[in-house]
Parts: structure tokens; sequence; C-alpha cells
């Protein structure tokens, strides 16, 4: 038990082998809290069968409740992808389990958007992630989470698998630390909502987000998944929502593996022709579409960074940015 909670962040690379299929790009897994190296496997080898080389991300539980721990993950992150844009510039897709959205996602992208906090940094170091950055997915995410969601989770997470007295002490111990968490920090917590909230609606130009979500999810539940989708796509964004009426949280892999791979392959390939639009001109884009995004494993020599075309995400219209702002509150 103790391992759980002093065990630090951590993330590692699952590379394709050179004898694999062509490399397309980087899925960037930021998985749930308490998340292991064996739960995660299964969606590297899918990501990995299509092309997708993996950057594994763990985060610890007490990055939910402290935005300095969230954004430090996060900007290591983010430098892990920027040498790795070095060797050779591809698209990147994050692919968000969870309660990951709150222990790092949203500071990455703070951090992209050059308006993190926490962070001194020079907002030209990551030019080359924030330009390659085209697609999101979210699995059993996002949830409007405050300490009280914060605590039901780590609940089910780490104290469910105990049982007897310890269990039950367990539970009135993370309610009590919930309940002193809401009384100490109130003001902090709805601060933060309306930051996480504003910069999940930022995404709205990143390119295709892909929804995963059940209608008996307590933890994730579909009225906040399917209004964030539809503010999105009022505002211009593209978004998408598979929602089966019976799953389990973070579980639709498992119990749903066909209508997942093929909802999941769908935004990869969005994300690579929003990749080649926002890096190519109109007559090169349908060159490498016709080669690439209709054809497995859809991307073959992907065009490079050019500054002269790129259109960026993170500069929205002053009309979008004002509704983000009503949105978020």
């Amino acid at each position: 038990m103790a391992n759980k909670v002093f065990k630090p962040s951590f993330w590692y690379w699952e590379r394709l082998s050179e004898s694999g299929p062509d490399r397309v790009g980087t899925v960037v897994v930021i998985g749930w809290l308490m998340s292991k190296r064996r739960h995660i496997n299964p969606y590297i080898r899918f990501y990995q069968s299509c092309g997708w080389d993996c950057l594994v991300c763990h985060a610890h539980v007490l990055n939910v409740f402290f935005p300095t721990r969230a954004a430090a993950l996060g900007m290591n992150l983010l430098n892990e992808l920027e040498k790795d844009l070095h060797e050779r510039v591809r698209p990147i897709v994050f692919a968000v389990f969870s309660g990951g959205h709150k222990s790092s996602f949203y500071k990455i992208i703070q951090i992209l958007q050059g308006k993190c906090a926490e962070m001194q940094f020079d907002p030209g170091s990551l030019d080359s992630v924030r330009k390659c950055s085209v697609g999101v997915i979210f699995d059993s995410s996002p949830m409007d989470f405050v300490s009280v969601m914060g605590i039901k989770f780590v609940i089910q997470q780490w104290v469910a698998p105990t049982s007897g007295r310890s269990k039950a002490v367990l539970i009135w111990g993370a309610h009590a630390f919930g309940r002193s968490l809401d009384l100490l920090f109130y003001s902090r917590f709805q601060q933060e909502r309306f930051d996480l909230w504003h910069t999940m609606y930022s995404l709205v130009n990143i390119g295709p987000i892909l929804f995963l979500c059940s209608n008996n999810d307590d933890l994730a539940p579909t009225e906040t998944i399917f209004q964030f989708a539809t503010d999105l796509r009022e505002l211009g964004g593209d978004s998408t929502v598979m929602c089966w009426e019976v799953s389990e949280h973070v579980g639709h892999f498992r119990l749903h593996t066909k209508d997942y791979k093929d909802a999941v392959r769908k935004l990869l390939k969005g994300a690579v022709s929003t990749y080649c639009e926002r890096l190519q001109s109109p007559n090169e884009v349908a060159a490498v579409n016709k080669d690439v995004v209709l054809s497995p494993p859809y991307a073959r020599n992907l065009p490079t960074v050019s500054d002269s075309c790129v259109t960026s995400w993170v500069d929205l219209p002053e009309a979008i940015a004002a509704r983000i702002v009503q949105l978020s509150k």
C-alpha cells in the first residue's frame, strides 16, 4: 500500500522495432491514477500495430491536488517529445485516461500555450511539439474534477481492493481528507476548476478529439462529456463521442475491443490528415493523402515542419476565446 502512495510519477518510451511497421507518429499515453505497466500494455500493442511509437506516463495521485507537481511532470514529457522531434518530425496524439487530464495533461496544454504559471521557460523551445500536436483521445475522461470526485476515484482505484476493517478505516480517512481539502482550499479549487476547463476548451483547434465513455460510468458522467463535446463542435472543433450503454471505467478497450479500435483508427487517420494540412500547401496535402492517409499504415514520408505555412491551434480568435471564458465558469 505504501508503495502506491510514495512511488513517484514516471514515464518511458515504447518504440516500434526496426522490423515493424513504418513509424507514423507518437501517441502520448497518460495513464489513469494507480495504473501500472501491465494495464497500459494492451493499448501500447494496439497503437504500435497502427505504426505509432508510445511515450507512456504514470502520474502520482497527488498530482491531481497539486498543480505544481502536474506542471513539472508535463514539462518533463514535453522535453522528451521535443528531443524526439529533433531526430524526426512526426505527428503527436495524446491518449488521456480517466484523471490523466488533471494529473498532467491540462498543464501540458497550458505550457504549450505559454500560460502555465508554475513554469518559467522559453516558449520557443517547444515549437516543434506545439506544431505537431494534432489530436486527443479521452478514455473515461474528462471528469468535472473537484476534490470530492478525486477522493471518489482514489477510493475505487486504491481502497476497493482491500477488505475488512482496514478498508472501512481507509474509506473514512479518504473522505475526511477530502472534506479537509474542501474546507482549506475551497477558493483555490474553484480557480483550478476554471483553469482546467478553460484549458480543455482551448483544445478546440488542436485537431480531431475522440471521447470514449459509457452511460453507467459514474466517475466520468456522460452528461459532462457530451456537453463538452457539443460545446467544442459549436466552437468549430472536430469532436466525436463513442458511448456504450454498459461498460467499465477505463474498461472500454477490453469490453468493446472492435468498436474501440475502429474509433481510434479513425481518429489517428484524422490526426495525420490534420498534420498534413497544417504543415503543407493544398497540392502537397492531396499528394500525401493519396499515398498516406487512405493506405495502412497511412503514413509514409510525412512532411516536415515549415514555419511559413503552420497554423497555430493555440492562437484562438477573440470571439472564441471570450466564449471559452463563459463556458469555463
